[in-house]
């Protein structure tokens, strides 16, 4: 019977493992390769306002561009781009010591979280 993850690693993906924001790069690369998906511009607009004026938090307004942006797309889709933005940015977008020690704490069987 197995002891269980030696411990808790929690990463935070935007400035910590990347050098960037990646919600911004992520959804600007879809759109580049969907570009039919700008019909869902003046929903993104109508979030971006609510959130401006306090309605809507962080979180809220990352669901509301997915849905605006990818909603009713496939999961195939959705989850090729995902796969080729990951190893884009695994490969040119993060940070060397960062990913070190993330493999560190995967070698050692950490349970690892990416937040």
């Amino acid at each position: 019977m197995s002891a269980g993850p030696a411990s808790l690693a929690v990463f935070d993906l935007d400035g910590t493992l990347s050098f960037r924001d990646t919600f911004a790069a992520f959804v600007a690369g879809y759109l580049r390769r969907h570009p039919a998906r700008l019909i869902g511009t003046p929903g993104a607009a109508l979030a971006l306002a609510a959130w401006c004026v306090g309605v809507l938090d962080r979180g809220q307004l990352k669901s509301r561009l997915i849905r605006a942006f990818m909603g009713g797309d496939s999961r195939q889709d959705i989850e090729h781009w995902s796969r080729a933005f990951s190893s884009q940015l695994v490969d040119h977008g993060m940070r060397p010591e960062a990913l070190e020690a993330l493999q560190a704490h995967r070698q050692r069987g950490d349970c690892l979280i990416l937040l």
